[in-house]
């Protein structure tokens, strides 16, 4: 027996029960804005239909020129030409611009439905086009009678049966579908999904109501469905969307519908456990565990709010319930742990903090570093007459006292604290009473209760030996060797684009030595060329001093234009547009839209501890080299590595201050400082190997070296009275090379090629302008000389063994770094005393 299906008004989804949370079901009915997003979402169908050429959306078009099916990242390919582009041998552009798609795809939902081609006196027909134009019926009609004339057309047939325009039938019944029914009120699509999920025997209309409201609509990789979800959970989760879309994170339609399918029969969000849902394929499920996550915390803190609940109430706080950042680098919400005050014992000095926080709103890793400051002067106070208590009694021994408790206070291993972390515990100490003070809630403590300028911490000094951070030259080679297997990807982004992307920073990084931050905060346009010279444009934040110019070899300019030139594939932000190395979550409204020194930092580590291997310059029992400690290879190491290279080759302190970009030439020298003992060390290796004025091997001994002879520009100078006068007081101005007092080493090599080359310019110079004979002949006669003795230099060391070779550079850095710190001489000052008035 048929049974007869209702009218198309009757046939509605029926409303699913009301839990006990009715009346939150009213309130975040009020909450959610209908509105929200236009033309994406319908908020009468609960179907959202993301912009594939907006920002707001992580879902875009694919790159292909000739395809531009919806794909699930942006600047990605679709499935299809992915496949199609490996296999394919051309540049990523030219595949992009070229590729021509087997078949076009229809996009449902994508475009705007036509009507049916059929029309007559009283109108058009008013049904969706399927076929050549036609709905489904006048379809079956044109096809029958072109089945007897096949050369019949379209406007024939019209003309010839005068088919009547037929009424729309409605949407199909399946919630948030925007097809036309067919049969059984549903799209064709539909029904026959319906035939095949529900067999045999006859159904009623109930069962297909049933069916339909859980079914939902056939879904693009930038579309999602919340219709068949609980009332309270559907309208928990535009909510959560709504909040998030408010702080200007991007919507992620499939981690969106992973969530929504994990939540699928669930009563709300408030005190699920997530641990519990299954994510049907946990591998790819990440991005709807994150976001549901958010969602719920989002959720959970309107609850509070709807319930009357202050998260911010009490002496122990819920870190997610807050919704404070967890740290100033990590732009998210703190996910999980407690926020204690019950440690400062003190009523008034836990009240005062609280208030700190409530009004400042700190990240969660600021927020705790202050209550770690007030606990330990919490602790201190307690030591003090009436244990610090009456806050009216109070003044400045107290506050020495909890400055030198702080100070003292060791950590958990007994060990003490680093003086960074000192400075830090101190400054929250003082910023949160700073803030009270002006805030007068400390007007009842006395003012003599306040900073001094003895509350400081001091620095310790730092043993030279101790603190050398550079790399090796060997360890840069093996990196350098290595590069091609930094393959990490950068979300959404093609694989060989997110290569280029890192290798162009560590390469930035290797070549410059600029701080982290410098490198992620780089502006397009960086690189500056002057004739065949280049210069890096960048920021020195710690210093405050932008528009800095660094010069940087051809090779570092040529990659970091490479990088530049495929960067403008991407599909980038306003935001992300003035950054050579723009963020891959530039869209998300958070942050400048550049890269995180963080997020550069860990890519830094994945790659260096995924080497195969890394072999360090000392050898091991059996002669093989050790393994290098992997730890040390930082992004910061790179900034040592780069002054430790200048200041081993004798750049003067000076210049290696401007190119570090230093305010003081004391940072700088420590990378010029050299122990007694590596200093003998070196003058011994190098005393045997010193020549006099025309290459003729003239050793000196090692005591010699240093008390009987002086270091000036191109050699030692054994000359008595210079010796004496430190260098300052030569006989015939400076000519070493005509003087029998001349004694250099292979240390100078490179001074004496650098003077050869300025005096090939001067003697040019003078032949210009016509000086004398005498003049050219003089010039003529030292450069041959200097050519002379650095011949003989090299030639010596290239009949050295390998290693000796090898232990004579080294020295030589040793020796040149040493020398350039004398070369560094301050002028020295008096003081005149002005004269007093009368005399």
């Amino acid at each position: 027996m048929m049974h007869r299906l209702a009218p198309a008004a009757a046939l509605r989804a029926p409303a699913l029960p009301e839990t006990a949370g009715e009346h939150w079901l009213a309130w975040l009915r009020q909450q959610v804005e209908p509105s929200w997003r236009p033309g994406e979402w319908d908020h009468e169908r609960m179907f959202f239909d993301g912009d594939l050429d907006g920002d707001a959306t992580t879902a875009s078009r694919c790159r292909v020129v000739a395809c531009r099916f919806p794909c699930p990242s942006r600047g990605s390919r679709c499935s299809p030409c992915s496949v199609a582009a490996r296999a394919s041998k051309l540049p990523a552009k030219e595949f992009d611009a070229t590729h021509q798609p087997t078949r076009k795809r229809r996009i449902r939902g994508l475009s705007v439905r036509a009507n049916c081609q059929v029309s007559d006196a009283a109108g058009h027909c008013a049904r969706d086009a399927v076929t050549s134009g036609l709905c489904p019926s006048h379809g079956g009609a044109y096809a029958w009678h072109q089945k007897k004339d096949p050369a019949l057309s379209i406007e024939a047939w019209q003309h010839m049966a005068a088919p009547r325009p037929l009424p729309h039938q409605g949407m199909c019944l399946v919630g948030g579908c925007n097809r036309e029914q067919e049969r059984l009120r549903l799209c064709t699509a539909h029904h026959g999904r319906w035939r095949r999920e529900v067999s045999g025997g006859e159904r009623l209309p109930d069962e297909l109501l049933a069916w339909a409201a859980v079914t939902g609509p056939f879904l693009q990789v930038h579309q999602f469905w919340l219709g068949g979800l609980r009332p309270v959970v559907a309208h928990e989760l535009l909510f959560g969307l709504q909040d998030r879309d408010r702080d200007g994170l991007t919507v992620n339609p499939l981690a969106v519908r992973l969530a929504i399918a994990a939540v699928s029969g669930v009563e709300s969000l408030c005190g699920l456990d997530l641990s519990t849902l299954v994510f049907g394929k946990e591998k790819g499920s990440s991005p709807g565990r994150a976001q549901l996550g958010q969602i719920q915390r989002m959720v959970e803190r309107a609850r509070l709010r709807y319930d009357g609940v202050d998260p911010m109430s009490g002496d122990v706080w819920d870190a997610a319930a807050v919704g404070l950042w967890a740290a100033t680098h990590r732009r998210y919400d703190a996910v999980d742990g407690n926020i204690d005050f019950t440690v400062v014992r003190q009523r008034w000095l836990r009240e005062l903090l609280m208030e700190w926080a409530r009004s400042v709103r700190p990240t969660v890793q600021d927020l705790r570093t202050a209550i770690s400051a007030f606990s330990l002067a919490s602790n201190a106070l307690i030591q003090r007459v009436g244990g610090g208590e009456d806050a009216s009694q109070l003044g400045a021994v107290e506050m020495t006292a909890v400055v030198d408790a702080i100070k003292r206070a060791r950590k958990k291993d007994g060990a003490f604290r680093a003086t960074g972390t000192q400075v830090k515990l101190v400054g929250a100490w003082f910023a949160v009473l700073d803030f009270a003070r002006a805030s007068g809630l400390m007007d009842d403590v006395p003012g003599t209760f306040s900073r001094a300028r003895h509350h400081r911490v001091v620095p310790v000094e730092t043993n030279e030996e101790q603190a050398g951070r550079a790399l090796p030259d060997t360890v840069i080679q093996q990196l350098d060797a290595q590069l091609h297997l930094l393959e990490l990807t950068h979300r959404g982004w093609p694989k060989d684009l997110s290569q280029l992307f890192h290798q162009t920073v560590y390469a930035i990084l290797r070549d410059t030595g600029r701080r982290l931050g410098e490198v992620a905060s780089l502006k397009t346009g960086c690189i500056e060329q002057d004739d065949d010279h280049y210069q890096l444009i960048y920021d020195n934040h710690k210093a405050n001093r932008n528009g800095r110019r660094l010069p940087i070899p051809p090779s570092t300019a040529g990659l970091a234009a490479a990088w530049e030139e495929r960067r403008a594939e991407l599909p980038l932000t306003e935001r992300a547009g003035a950054w050579l190395f723009p963020s891959a979550l530039h869209g998300s409204g958070r942050g400048n839209g550049h890269i995180r020194p963080d997020s550069l930092s860990a890519a830094l580590r994945t790659w260096v501890d995924a080497l195969p291997r890394i072999d360090s310059n000392v050898p091991g029992p059996d002669g093989l080299a050790l393994p290098f400690d992997r730890s040390l290879i930082t992004a910061h190491a790179f900034r040592h590595t780069y002054a430790q290279r200048h200041a081993d080759a004798g750049v003067p302190v000076d210049v290696l201050r401007d190119l570090m970009d230093h305010s003081s030439v004391n940072t700088t020298m420590g990378y010029y400082q050299v122990t007694l003992k590596r200093k003998r060390e070196a003058i011994r290796a190098l005393a045997p190997l010193a020549v006099d004025r025309s290459g003729q091997a003239a050793p000196m001994p090692q005591n010699t070296y240093e008390i009987a002879s002086v270091a000036v520009p191109f050699g030692n100078c054994t000359e008595p009275s210079n010796v004496k006068a430190g260098g300052g007081s030569c006989p015939i101005r400076f000519q070493c090379s005509g003087c029998t007092f001349y004694r250099p080493d292979p240390s100078y090599l490179p001074a004496i090629e650098d003077h050869v080359r300025s005096l090939k310019s001067d003697r040019e110079t003078a032949d210009a302008i016509g000086a004398a004979g005498f003049v050219l002949d003089n010039l003529g006669a030292q450069i041959d000389t200097f050519k002379e003795v650095a011949s003989t230099m090299r030639d010596q060391l290239a009949a050295l063994p390998a290693d000796e070779r090898q232990q004579i550079e080294d020295a030589s850095k040793i020796l040149r770094k040493s020398r350039a710190t004398q070369a560094h001489r301050l002028l020295p000052l008096t003081v005149i005393k002005p004269q007093e008035d009368g005399q």
